[in-house]
């Protein structure tokens, strides 16, 4: 199967060289070949594979031989949903077993370039009992994977005189064993004690098809590796996401616990490879891996530099907002947690002790932040001239292509698909889109550990976001 796609792709590509994991519009392909390659394949393979299959990226050889082994597997919500139990299921049935680990020394790190990830690799840097950290990179090649992390700290402004600590992995998530020849792979197995994913692709637009090899198999493989080798402790970074909160219900009295039992698989991609990925990892932490899984809300900038995720949601709104000159007439409390705190309580739960019974936190700020703090300080800087009706608010975005670039295509993206709902005929596009739901989420094992740590979290006010707040204008 996988070589006669090979061949069908080589003769519509016309490009001699590419492997099973190559995405076909990376590598010279458009919606026209797709057509061509399409009609092959039903013509070479007698199967009958849905056209939409080859419209969702990243295709791959290695993709695309599944979904016609295994038709079942579409494009719509219904058999993204068939997908991520198969996979949770085939998983179960694996023959892997764990050990209980030990504290952390060697540290196997994905994700590091990240906005998460670069803040987590400098907390870990600072810690003594950490002699390196292994950091999975693409790159060309060790000396281009190095700048490629420094560089990722420095535009998070956080310096370390420990760099020597780092050592480059060159690999690729989405691949077998990410990348890595044999000697490499055992190389790691025995000299790595403690993985901490945080690599991911975070596109809240993608299906759990196109998101599947980068987030949910990465973390199977992930999980290969601890079982090999040394006794190794896994840390998994995942997202509130996973209980498919839907932000456009006004009240709702359901809550959300450690818990994943009996939770219906949520409806986007993305929260669905979270899902999938942490169903997983339970059927390993029964079978002995000692593990913890970190459920983030909204991680924002850090209240001590104020620099914010380029790509985070809630800063291309506040960006576009900007642009615009007004915010929309909320007063909702909404989620907000300096990567700074997070990081850092993360990480001391890395290098702590693993409790088995109290191994899943729920990360969000309990009361969160008044919209209107930030918005009153960026009135005060003249960067807004005042508040709008959210429904005029997204028809500005959609008439204005300068900001229709950021959250507005999002937004019109969920629009179309008829995902919005509308409360008293109002279109309010920021509920839709940010955790306010705090009182919903149980965090009795964050809070626990909290205590036990001697941290709080921290009060939201205008200290708080002034440095982002210092950021955007200079930006501006």
């Amino acid at each position: 199967m996988v070589d006669s796609l090979h061949q069908i792709w080589s003769e519509v590509l016309k490009v001699p060289i590419f492997s099973n994991c190559d995405d076909f519009y990376a590598i010279g392909g458009n919606s026209l070949l797709a057509i061509q390659l399409y009609y092959k394949i039903k013509k070479s393979l007698n199967t009958d594979i849905s056209f939409n299959y080859l419209l969702v990226r990243p295709l791959t050889i290695e993709g695309l031989a599944h979904a016609i082994v295994f038709p079942h597997v579409g494009k719509d919500a219904v058999d993204s949903h068939q997908q991520v139990k198969y996979d949770i299921e085939a998983f179960r049935k694996m023959n892997i077993n764990f050990q209980k680990a030990g504290r952390a020394n060697v540290v196997f790190l994905t994700g590091a370039t990240g906005f998460i990830g670069s803040h987590i690799l400098s907390e870990l840097l600072c810690i003594q009992s950490i002699s390196s950290i292994y950091c999975l990179v693409r790159a060309n090649n060790s000396f281009d994977g190095f700048d490629r992390v420094v560089n990722a700290l420095n535009q998070f402004n956080l310096k370390s005189n420990h760099l020597g600590k780092i050592k480059i992995v060159i690999g690729n998530l989405s691949e077998e064993k990410f990348g890595l020849g044999h000697n490499d792979w055992v190389n790691m197995s025995k000299v790595v004690d403690t993985i901490v994913s945080c690599g991911a692709l975070v596109n809240f637009e993608l299906s759990y098809l196109s998101l599947r090899n980068v987030n949910t198999l990465s973390t199977q493989t992930l999980m290969e590796l601890a079982s090999l080798g040394t006794k190794k402790s896994f840390h998994f970074v995942s997202s509130l996401a996973v209980f498919g909160i839907d932000h456009s219900v006004i009240c709702d009295l359901k809550k959300f616990d450690e818990s994943l039992n009996n939770k219906l698989v949520p409806a986007s991609g993305y929260a669905q490879s979270k899902f999938a990925s942490e169903k997983m990892i339970g059927f390993a932490i029964d079978k002995g891996l000692s593990a913890n899984i970190y459920r983030l809300g909204e991680v924002m900038p850090s209240s001590v530099f104020g620099i914010p995720n380029p790509r985070s949601l809630y800063h291309l709104f506040i960006k576009d907002i900007i642009r615009l000159g007004f915010f929309p007439r909320v007063r909702n409390y909404y989620d907000y947690l300096p990567i700074d705190f997070v990081a850092k309580f993360v990480v001391r739960l890395i290098i702590g002790k693993i409790d088995h019974n109290k191994n899943i936190f729920n990360i969000c700020h309990p009361i969160g932040l008044a919209f209107g703090i930030l918005t009153d300080l960026l009135c005060d800087r003249f960067l807004l001239v005042g508040p709008i009706e959210s429904k005029k608010l997204f028809c500005l975005m959609n008439d204005n292509p300068s900001v229709n670039t950021g959250i507005g295509a999002v937004i019109n993206f969920y629009f179309n698909k008829n995902f919005v709902r509308y409360s008293n005929g109002e279109f309010d596009m920021f509920e839709l889109f940010f955790l306010k739901e705090m009182n919903q989420i149980i965090q009795s094992n964050t809070s626990s550990k909290l205590l036990e740590l001697g941290m709080v979290y921290p009060t939201l006010d205008q200290h708080t976001i002034i440095p982002y707040v210092d950021y955007l204008v200079a930006d501006t």
